[in-house]
């Protein structure tokens, strides 16, 4: 226990020093790319249609979603899982920032969909209902491994850069680690339950 609280002492020091001004930009990169993506495809019924298809058959083949339509809680889990390492990951390449796009183009495809809704007659709230239930685990972890992603980032360009004063990268390594660990990982976990249980009653509660 004095391990743990230990540990979640660290994750707050290392949100309030460095995490949370950067948390908070990726949430407004979240929204506005949503946006765009909605406002974009809005006037794209035809690209729209084939964004979404296509999107929907990769589900399909991943295994997450099955041919009746059911989703898989393991699947959905490891599925999201991988998509959070990644970018986090990514945030070892240097100059590129490939975080902010991993965080960009799941936003946009939010708004993608959005608009597939409102372009074939589908009630806005029924969207809504298969978004936010488990949207509000999901959402924060993205948003979160995309700030630390992007942190990652930018020190390690100031360290190829020889900026003075630029934090150890052992240091940041170790509170995105924790943070993964103790942080994302359990709002994961919360989500995929949520959507694999919950999120599908909630949407037939709606459209019925």
């Amino acid at each position: 226990m004095e391990t743990l609280r230990y540990h979640y002492a660290c994750i707050g020091q290392f949100w309030r020093e460095r995490l949370r001004k950067t948390t908070l930009i990726m949430a407004v990169v979240l929204v506005v790319s949503g946006l765009l993506g909605y406002f974009m495809c809005a006037a794209n019924p035809d690209v729209t249609n084939a964004v979404v298809e296509y999107f929907l058959s990769a589900m399909l083949d991943s295994g997450v979603i099955s041919e009746t339509g059911t989703l898989s809680l393991i699947d959905l889990l490891l599925n999201n899982w991988m998509a959070i390492l990644l970018c986090v990951v990514y945030g070892f390449i240097p100059f590129l920032f490939l975080p902010v796009l991993i965080l960009f183009s799941n936003a946009y495809l939010v708004g993608v969909m959005g608009a597939y809704y409102h372009i074939n007659g589908i009630p806005m709230l029924v969207f809504f209902a298969g978004i936010l239930p488990h949207g509000i685990f999901e959402l924060p972890a993205l948003v979160i491994a995309a700030a630390m992603g992007f942190i990652l980032c930018l020190t390690l360009v100031k360290k190829l850069l020889h900026t003075p004063n630029t934090p150890p990268m052992k240091e940041l390594a170790s509170d995105t680690l924790r943070t993964l660990l103790l942080v994302v990982f359990p709002l994961l976990l919360c989500a995929a339950v949520v959507e694999a249980y919950i999120t599908p009653l909630v949407i037939t509660t709606v459209a019925g």
